[in-house]
């Protein structure tokens, strides 16, 4: 069973090898047809048949260029490599027998193209299936007439260069994986609170940024919540940093279960947590904001074998059409203040007018 990381690095390399491929795909076209000249020196009787076979196969191979689709999964990429390999071959092969002795000095061409296919091939697993595509090649030559000895010499010889093109593609494969996690790791604890797991402040605002734009374009609403824990400083100051880290996470693993799919919740610094709302009217996120002051005020923070009691205060705020979060933050930090001034333990809500709200 594959990882998600794993999954994402397989879909990546599949969306950035089409271009890739569609190259191959006009570099073979090309080829096809310049090796006409090769016909004639093997063959100067017979390789006039093969022109237009040649000229055919260019032809729909560079129509399949064309019309290749710009994203595709990794699973129908390698699928995608594997019967255009088969294909070819067998198209090859039929190229190769209507000349005197084709066959026979054409299989090295056989074998350099498959060595290829290997390397196009996202899933090196995938590339087990080019052995049903030798077992074509076996078949089709011998249906042509190729004798049995160089038949089997030449399947050493490609067996051969599959199986060692193969093992490579793993090895490359394998190292640009690693490459990948890595590189997908130091990037999610840069954007990734390390206490407990939510986004980070820099994180936050580029999603805040993200989201005011899709609000003023498509003119849809967008409301933030500022969540404070209370008595935070009293809870470190004389339990200890280990039961307030405790009380963080505590905080941040109820909270996250009370969102929906599409909020997105992360630690602001301190003990400050940001929720985004995206298409969230004021009235809906006060609502929500209050259950997750419930919820947080009903649920137990278990350390050290005692109880802790935690509550928090929330400050919300929407904004205004066309209105960045920059110039609305100022608002959300004046109703979180509202509400600490005001006892703690309760929900405020501040108008783009200066207007407020408050629910205990």
């Amino acid at each position: 069973m594959e990882s998600p990381i794993e999954n994402d690095y397989y879909q990546r390399q599949a969306s950035a090898r089409i271009p890739l491929l569609r190259r191959f795909f006009l570099l073979t076209a090309f080829l096809t047809l310049i090796f006409c000249g090769w016909d004639r020196v093997v063959d100067e009787w017979a390789w006039l048949s093969n022109l237009a076979y040649r000229g055919l196969g260019s032809l729909t191979l560079a129509l399949v260029s064309w019309r290749l689709p710009p994203r595709l999964s990794a699973l129908n990429f390698d699928r995608l490599v594997v019967g255009f390999a088969l294909l070819y071959s067998l198209y090859l092969i039929f190229l190769l027998g209507h000349l005197n002795q084709g066959l026979t000095l054409g299989m090295p061409c056989l074998s350099v193209f498959l060595t290829l296919c290997c390397f196009l091939v996202v899933h090196s697993r995938h590339s087990l299936g080019l052995v049903v595509v030798l077992a074509a090649v076996s078949w089709a030559s011998w249906r042509c007439g190729l004798h049995q000895l160089v038949l089997y010499s030449h399947l050493i010889v490609l067996t051969m260069s599959l199986g060692c093109a193969s093992l490579l593609a793993q090895v490359f494969e394998s190292a640009a994986r690693r490459q990948f996690e890595l590189e997908e790791q130091l990037s999610r604890e840069a954007r990734c609170d390390s206490l407990t797991g939510l986004f980070n402040r820099r994180a936050l605002s580029e999603i805040l940024a993200q989201e005011a734009e899709r609000s003023r374009r498509y003119q849809r609403p967008l409301s933030i919540l500022l969540l404070d824990i209370d008595f935070f400083k009293r809870v470190n100051d004389r339990q200890g940093h280990d039961v307030g880290d405790e009380v963080l996470r505590h905080v941040a693993i109820t909270c996250q279960k009370g969102l929906r799919l599409s909020d997105q919740l992360g630690r602001w610094g301190g003990e400050e947590f940001v929720v985004v709302l995206p298409e969230t009217a004021p009235d809906e996120a006060l609502a929500l904001a209050e259950r997750l002051r419930e919820t947080v005020a009903k649920s137990e923070c278990s350390t050290r074998g005692r109880q802790v009691r935690v509550t928090i205060s929330v400050g919300v705020t929407s904004l205004e059409t066309g209105e960045s979060w920059e110039s609305a933050y100022p608002r959300l930090d004046a109703a979180l203040y509202d509400a600490k001034r005001a006892g703690r333990n309760r929900c405020v809500l501040r108008g783009p007018e200066g207007s407020s709200l408050t629910i205990q």
